[in-house]
């Protein structure tokens, strides 16, 4: 595949929609790692907020100057989120929210993990597809988002046995056997 077959049609945004797009990013960026940090601690907010950064340069480098094949995009970003949506279930069935409530010391229950995971953030992944279909630049940056932030984000899980938990930090039971218990 070369270049010229990625980019759709030589279409690129005006330097006004460029700022503006951005300027919601980099705002819907501030938004979610202030809410993450004062709602389930800075840990998460620092995860999600770098890999929300890491994708919006991404974005600004490639696509938020020229519109990328809108077909070719979507199939990649929806294969992304089939495989993210089959993730969130391994996590959900080993109790990941309960596991990082005792981490991290923060109320994350598994009702609420199925929430965010299983109802919100599937909306916002479909409202991205037709964004992506219809060449909105904003919606571009989320793909990227999601391209990124899982990324990131599972190679922090790498880190987390090292992590002394926040609660019952004394107890040598594994995560899970407390979260059981």
């Amino acid at each position: 595949m070369n270049l010229k077959s990625i980019f759709s049609d030589d279409v690129m945004y005006s330097p006004r929609a460029q700022a503006i797009n951005q300027a919601v990013a980099l705002g819907l960026i501030i938004f979610l790692a202030t809410e993450l940090k004062f709602n389930v601690g800075l840990p998460l907010a620092i995860i999600v907020g770098g890999s929300a950064l890491v994708g919006f340069f991404c974005w600004r480098m490639t696509n938020l100057r020229r519109v990328v094949n809108p077909t070719k995009t979507t199939i990649v970003f929806l294969l992304t989120v089939a495989a993210l949506l089959v993730h969130m279930y391994e996590e959900h069935a080993r109790l990941f929210g309960p596991a990082m409530s005792r981490l991290f010391g923060i109320a994350f229950p598994d009702a609420l993990f199925l929430q965010i995971f299983v109802f919100i953030l599937p909306t916002i992944y479909f409202l991205t597809a037709i964004g992506l279909l219809n060449r909105i630049p904003l919606a571009a940056f989320i793909a990227w988002f999601i391209f990124i932030g899982p990324g990131i984000a599972e190679f922090t899980h790498f880190i987390f046995p090292f992590i002394t938990p926040a609660l019952e930090p004394h107890n040598p039971a594994a995560v899970s056997a407390v979260i059981n218990g």
